[in-house]
């Protein structure tokens, strides 16, 4: 394989991941030095996160061969704006807004309203077009979800 060079973001959520692995490493001790037995709740989650802390440094090693892809001339407010630009793509922040929107208006709204509007929105965003064929694709959804869960299986939706 040939050398490649570094992603942009790529040292960034490798970072987020180390503290994240760091932290489940920690919390996992807290619960197993509470019930120390080797079948104790924390051993799984300790046995996880050191093996993907192993990973971890296998990767860091890997990725101080690979060339960076920024100058190291630029500030650190604008590697990190790039970073967050390409961890966090539009596409990405929408979605996450229309999925806290969507959480929001759920216990207001109820199932049908709110996942028709979640539905309409999302496919007018990210794929363009008509509202009307937006509207109408999940009027269609929402439809067969109803039929199938409601009628069919008998479960009540939110």
């Amino acid at each position: 394989m040939g050398k490649r060079s570094l992603i942009e973001g790529e040292k960034s959520v490798l970072v987020i991941i180390t503290i994240f692995c760091i932290a489940v490493l920690e919390e996992s001790l807290r619960i197993l030095f509470r019930d120390p037995a080797i079948t104790g709740s924390g051993i799984i989650p300790i046995i996880v996160s050191v093996i993907m802390l192993i990973m971890i440094i296998f990767i860091w090693r890997e990725t101080k061969s690979f060339s960076p892809i920024y100058y190291e001339k630029d500030g650190i407010k604008r590697r990190f704006g790039r970073t967050i630009s390409a961890i966090l793509p539009r596409q990405t922040i929408i979605s996450i807004i229309l999925l806290i929107l969507y959480a929001i208006a759920l216990p207001v709204l109820k199932f049908n309203i709110t996942t028709f509007l979640f539905l309409a929105t999302s496919i007018f965003v990210f794929k363009g077009g008509s509202l009307i064929k937006s509207a109408a694709i999940s009027l269609g959804v929402v439809a067969a979800i109803v039929v199938l869960f409601s009628v069919l299986f008998k479960v009540i939706l939110p």
